[in-house]
């Protein structure tokens, strides 16, 4: 597995990470049903933020090759901290990418970009992304109560958080 920056040619690979409702469902922010126009559009805003310094967004790619997920930090400088969110295609869960992918962005957040604090939300359903997180040292920071418009319904997230000093910098996962 590695990370790479996203780019045009990742249209038809986005798509196929996020077209499923399965996937959609999980995320507060992929629309579904997801077209090449949605992936288009995310890559068109993703460049602007990337260049502003406000993210830091890779695919996360096997060691075929192929585009099997997402994930990024969307920063906040003024505050040394950042979201992370990733996504995984459906055909691609449980086999470690999402694990492996954060594992390897903790320490590049913490050490090149020179963060203090990472935060990430999940819904309280998504069983999977909550063990990914746990596996990775968040720890749980409370439960935003009806907090997300999911599809016009209000959804609770569940906040976790790593600090600097409680991460692995010594990941032996090296940042590509």
């Amino acid at each position: 597995m590695t990370l790479r920056p996203l780019d045009r040619d990742d249209i038809a690979g986005l798509v196929r990470v996020c077209a499923s409702r399965e996937v959609a469902v999980m995320t507060a922010t992929i629309p579904h049903p997801y077209a090449a126009s949605d992936a288009e559009e995310f890559l068109s805003r993703l460049q602007g933020a990337w260049e502003r310094g406000e993210t830091a967004c890779f695919g996360i790619v096997s060691g075929s090759g192929l585009l099997v997920g997402t994930i990024g930090l969307r920063i906040d400088h003024a505050n040394l901290r950042a979201e992370v969110g990733y996504c995984i295609a459906i055909e691609d869960w449980g086999r470690g990418y999402a694990t492996s992918a954060l594992r390897t962005l903790i320490p590049f957040a913490f050490g090149p970009v020179g963060l203090r604090r990472l935060v990430a939300h999940a819904f309280p359903h998504n069983a999977a992304s909550v063990r990914v997180l746990r596996k990775c040292g968040f720890r749980e920071e409370g439960l935003l109560r009806k907090h997300e418009l999911k599809w016009g319904v209000p959804t609770d997230l569940l906040a976790l958080g790593l600090l600097r000093d409680e991460s692995m910098l010594d990941c032996p996962i090296s940042f590509a």
